[in-house]
């Protein structure tokens, strides 16, 4: 007898006595039903129940305070939002996963959000294996898996959907992997083949959206890499069909569509930078403009309001640099906090690039402080990145001691860049720190970091300058030789 694998403590394994009957009347059970059903049997028999035995980076650790505790306030303001939604039980399954990693010998927490959990879904089969782990007690025992009821599938699809949220949305530094977005796009797909049809349609919204949002970050980071082809057309439809499904629904509540024409816009815009063809016959830009108008807070208008800038800017660096200035100071008007982080982080991107043109040195004080602002609390390598170039920039404006702290700083924030998931093979980086290395007087340091960025440039296709500034620092050092 196959015995489903719960998050509960790791004890020896003992199998049960199986009579022959038992085993004829599963046989029968199992010949009644379809292929697709008997492939649904296995998933749910060989997948674990809970959230504790996933692969998950908040269960593997370490846990870092800041990267935590901005993670939790996001999850709480999604519960805020989601609460009258099926998908608040996926979000606080999360909330309590995290609040016992943070502190496990205080469980009261996460034993909280499981309670909560089954006091709404008493048979929610995650919150039984979860509640059971944090309490040090073994989950009850199950047979396998009956999938021959419609309860039975809702109730192992629900399974699989707040398993998939759980890799999607958990505990990260930003990254250029998909493997988190693949492991929750293959369990959402697998909620959907096996219930897809019997949940409500608040359900299969939530569904369609996070499959159409995981399709869409898996192209995102395979257009990063140059990679396309047919599994990027493929993934380009998948989001697209899902977000559609949702905007075109005549059931689907104006929060849900507004955030479906957001991702809607954002996968139309990376599809045609990756040179694919949707089917979808509709310009980003409209898409964000339906967005904004089904907007149901402050909140998500300042989100919208942000790529709009970025769409902006992007289409035009020159005469769009206002008017997107202009979109994210208004977005941080409308949400002035951390959770509006991408505002602060792309407005600091122009005012860095716009720098570049114009060296207005007020630009970088304005992108410094966005940066300092958000880094705070929400961790990304390209914001230290950003902010890295923001101090070599005031070092290379200032004298005397003020240089030399912002030389200390930039260093230093690199570090904190290097350390962050794939913050280490980010060619930018390694081109920055050489600047500032260089303008310190340290030459043979600043050539071995443009060494480290050329192996980056060749490992992932992003010419990042490394090259020309080596050959710089390298004609540098014979002038001093020589003199």
């Amino acid at each position: 007898m196959t015995v489903l694998r719960y998050s509960a403590l790791k004890r020896p394994e003992v199998s049960p006595r199986i009579s022959s009957s038992h085993v004829s009347q599963k046989l029968q059970s199992l010949n009644s039903v379809k292929f697709e059903d008997t492939e649904a049997w296995r998933a749910a028999a060989d997948l674990p129940v809970g959230h504790f035995q996933l692969q998950l980076l908040t269960n593997r650790g370490p846990i870092v305070e800041v990267t935590a505790n901005y993670k939790r306030m996001v999850l709480e303001d999604y519960l805020q939002r989601k609460q009258n939604r099926p998908e608040r039980h996926a979000i606080r399954h999360l909330l309590g996963v995290l609040a016992f990693a943070q502190d496990r010998d205080v469980p009261d927490r996460a034993r909280e959000r499981f309670e909560f959990i089954l006091s709404e879904d008493p048979d929610n089969l995650n919150a039984k294996a979860n509640l059971a782990y944090v309490n040090g007690t073994a989950a009850p025992p199950y047979d396998e898996p009956d999938l021959t009821s419609e309860a039975s599938k809702q109730q192992h699809a629900r399974r699989f959907a707040e398993q998939g949220y759980a890799y999607m949305f958990e505990l990260f530094d930003e990254t250029k992997t998909c493997d988190r977005y693949e492991k929750g796009l293959d369990l959402y797909n697998r909620a959907m083949e096996l219930a897809g049809d019997l949940v409500d349609h608040t359900e299969k919204e939530d569904w369609q959206f996070c499959i159409g949002l995981a399709s869409y970050k898996i192209l995102r980071i395979l257009a990063t890499g140059g990679d396309g082809g047919q599994r990027a057309q493929s993934l380009l439809e998948s989001a697209s069909g899902n977000f559609r499904a949702i905007v075109d629904s005549p059931h689907a509540d104006n929060a849900i569509k507004s955030e479906a024409w957001l991702q809607f816009a954002l996968t139309l815009k990376k599809g045609s930078e990756m040179g694919l063809h949707g089917r979808a016959n509709i310009a980003p830009e409209h898409c964000l403009d339906r967005a904004l108008e089904l907007a149901p807070d402050d909140s998500l208008k300042a989100r919208i309001l942000a790529r709009q800038a970025h769409f902006t800017f992007k289409t035009d660096r020159n005469e769009g640099f206002r008017r997107a200035r202009a979109l994210l100071d208004s977005s941080i008007d409308f949400d002035n906090s951390s959770l509006n982080f991408h505002a602060y982080s792309l407005r600091a991107e122009i005012c860095i690039k716009q720098y570049r043109r114009s060296k207005n040195i007020a630009l970088i004080t304005r992108a410094k402080d966005d940066l300092e602002f958000i880094l705070q609390q929400h961790v990304s390598p390209w914001d230290f990145e950003r902010l890295a170039e923001a101090y070599l920039y005031l070092a290379k404006s200032s004298i005397g001691e003020e240089s030399r702290d912002y030389i200390r700083k930039g260093l230093e924030t690199c570090t904190k860049c290097e350390g962050c998931q794939d913050g280490a093979g980010r060619s930018i980086l390694h081109h920055v720190r050489g600047q500032i290395l260089c303008l310190n007087g340290q030459h043979q340091e600043a050539m071995e970091s443009f060494q480290i960025g050329i192996a980056c440039e060749e490992n992932t296709g992003w010419i990042s300058g490394n090259v020309g500034a080596l050959a710089e620092e390298r004609r540098h050092v014979e002038r001093q030789y020589n003199r």
